[in-house]
């Protein structure tokens, strides 16, 4: 599958399906938390970045072979409503499928009319806002140029009142950058009057594009999660999994680089034969070649990563 990977296991959305409509790593966002690492073509311009016909074949050829997902998931490696296609392809999988479609989406775009009408037929959009005030809306999200924390809030606010789904808003809570009471009570008041079924309260539980970009303690998420009460329904969704993914992500280590040793495998390789999630695999990837224990090459145009040469 090119497009198309998993299901993995997700803490919302249980067996995921997930459907990448992006090139790696188009973002309007660099967000200092991202475990796909930082952003390499910010912008706001939607365009094409794959063939919409092949996206909607693999989704069709996996749910074809009966394999259990509970949610066709459009996320991937950047921010999905980038995609022009992405209404078209939602439509497709509606038509064929009575697997619910979820969207993944930092919310910079959803004032835009012609991404509110891209969404309409999914069945849930997980928004994210993770913070209200311009200064921690910079330092955490870092957005491109012409941006603003306001237009996105209110632009989130106006999709809310048009879209007939479900709204499940994120907020993902950095230490020291956005996890103060008063950010919290500035995301409740920018999104004053929004539709939202459920607020999930999350933080750095995965390897971050900066390394200084750390989990909440629990006590503060806590304190935070009863200010945005003020929204909807909260659910901590990071309250101590940080071990457990931790212990996950030192395993997935250890069989990449196990793998590595043996032969040279590109990312996609990797994630297939291993059964790990790609976002995870690229993640590591990357470390593991900051930290000089594995090298990318290039094989006929291709990347590729091998065991270093002593």
């Amino acid at each position: 599958m090119k497009y198309v990977f998993g299901p993995v296991p997700s803490r919302r959305l249980g067996n995921s399906l997930g459907v990448d409509l992006l090139a790696f790593k188009a973002c309007t966002f660099d967000c200092i938390y991202c475990q796909l690492g930082r952003t390499t073509e910010k912008t706001a311009e939607r365009r094409r970045f794959v063939p919409p016909d092949d996206v909607v074949a693999e989704v069709r050829q996996v749910l074809d072979s009966g394999v259990a997902v509970d949610y066709v998931t459009l996320s991937g490696s950047g921010e999905p409503t980038l995609s022009v296609d992405l209404g078209r392809v939602i439509h497709a999988i509606k038509g064929f499928s009575r697997v619910p479609v979820a969207v993944l989406t930092n919310g910079s775009l959803l004032g835009r009319p012609a991404v509110q009408a891209d969404l309409a037929e999914a069945d849930l959009v997980i928004p994210s806002l993770d913070a209200a005030t311009p200064e921690a809306f910079q330092r955490v999200n870092r957005p491109c140029g012409g941006l603003s924390v306001a237009d996105v809030a209110r632009g989130l606010r106006d999709f809310t009142l048009g879209f007939t789904g479900q709204v499940w808003l994120e907020v993902m809570a950095v230490a020291g950058v956005n996890d103060t009471p008063d950010e919290a009570r500035a995301i409740v008041r920018a999104l004053e009057g929004a539709r939202i079924d459920k607020v999930q309260l999350n933080t750095v539980v995965r390897a971050p594009a900066e390394s200084w970009a750390e989990a909440v303690p629990e006590e503060r998420l806590k304190e935070l999660a009863a200010i945005l009460e003020g929204l909807a329904p909260v659910e901590i969704i990071g309250r101590y999994a940080h071990r457990r993914h931790r212990a996950e992500a030192d395993d997935a280590r250890e069989r990449i680089l196990a793998t590595l040793a043996r032969r040279p495998c590109g990312a996609a390789e990797l994630a297939t034969s291993l059964g790990l999630n790609p976002s995870l695999v690229a993640t590591l990837l990357e470390e593991l070649c900051r930290d000089a224990r594995t090298e990318r090459v290039l094989v006929g145009g291709a990347a590729q990563y091998r065991i270093p040469p002593p």
